[in-house]
This record gives structure tokens, C-alpha cells and sequence, in this order.
């Protein structure tokens, strides 16, 4: 359709049972047989961890706005709330940095963590060479020494986000 567009996507060093999509697909094609579609998460799974042949994702080319995504629901899955052995800190840290930026929609909350990590002023530093931390907790050690790589900086922040609510992974 002219509203859409199609990617095909080449996972490379990726194996897994969850399937990479963009949230909004209205299609995906091309797999092998063996996977499911969750429709209350919206995500593509199977039950075994594997590595999938190359595959298309196509999307809506009409971009979404930052207005849209005040007022879109989130899905409220207990999967995606698990904070099981989150330190108490973090739970504040994540309140503070979201009642500094007076985020009032889940967006607003999701953004103000977001931009915590990557606005320059708060001295976080990507580095494949993370020193050694000393709390017992790696999710405190990062968020303390504000040093770490790409899987630190998406766990912290989904670990963030659900400490106060949302669902995240």
C-alpha cells in the first residue's frame, strides 16, 4: 500500500524466541514456520531460542507524533512489570528524574529516562571497557558509575521504566 513500506530484515549475531519488529508492523513475512503472534503484546515469538533467516517488517510510512504518543495505551502485561530484587534506589532515582522533568503521560516519564542517559550533563559514557563495580548489584554499579555498553544502558532503562509502571523489555 502506498501508506506502508516493507524492510526486510538480516539478523546478524542475533539469536533469540522473540522476533525484532517495530511496534507499530502491519506485517511480517518471510519466516520459516514455528512463529506465533501475541496480540495482547504485540510481539512475534517462538519456543525456542534460534536465529532467523532473513525476514520483512513492513510499516506505516505516516510518522507518529510526539502528540499521538501522549495518548496511546500501553499494554499492562504482568510480564513486563517484573522489578523482583530492584533496589529501592532505583525506584526513587527513576521518580526523581521523571518529577524534575514534570512528566505527566507515560511518554513524558518514558522520554525524561531516556534523555537522563543521554543528555551530556549527566556524564553517562558508553564503554565497552566498564570498570568493576562494588555495590553487589550491577544495575547500581552502572547507574553509579554512569560508564557502561549498549545492553546496560536498554536493561537499565527497561528496569527503570518499570519500577514506576510501565511495562517495558
Amino acid at each position: 500500500a502506498a501508506d506502508t513500506t516493507t524492510a526486510t530484515i538480516t539478523p546478524s549475531h542475533y539469536r533469540d524466541k522473540y522476533l525484532p519488529i517495530y511496534l507499530d508492523s502491519v506485517a511480517v513475512g518471510g519466516l520459516e514456520s514455528g512463529w506465533d503472534y501475541d496480540s495482547a503484546l504485540r510481539t512475534v515469538f517462538r519456543s525456542g531460542k534460534t536465529t532467523p533467516e532473513p525476514y520483512q517488517v513492513t510499516v506505516p510510512t505516516t510518522p507518529v507524533t510526539e502528540d499521538e504518543l501522549r495518548t496511546e495505551p500501553f499494554v499492562d502485561s504482568p510480564e513486563l512489570l517484573d522489578t523482583r530484587g530492584v533496589p529501592d534506589s532505583v525506584t526513587a532515582l527513576s521518580r526523581s528524574i521523571i518529577e524534575k522533568a514534570g512528566a505527566t503521560t507515560v511518554f513524558d516519564a518514558a522520554d525524561a529516562l531516556l534523555h537522563y542517559f543521554t543528555k551530556p550533563a549527566n556524564g553517562f559514557r558508553y564503554s565497552l571497557n566498564v570498570p568493576a563495580g562494588n555495590t553487589g548489584d550491577a544495575l547500581t554499579d552502572f547507574l553509579t558509575q554512569k560508564t557502561g555498553y549498549c545492553e546496560q544502558y536498554a536493561a537499565a532503562l527497561a528496569v527503570m521504566l518499570r519500577s514506576i509502571g510501565i511495562p517495558a523489555r
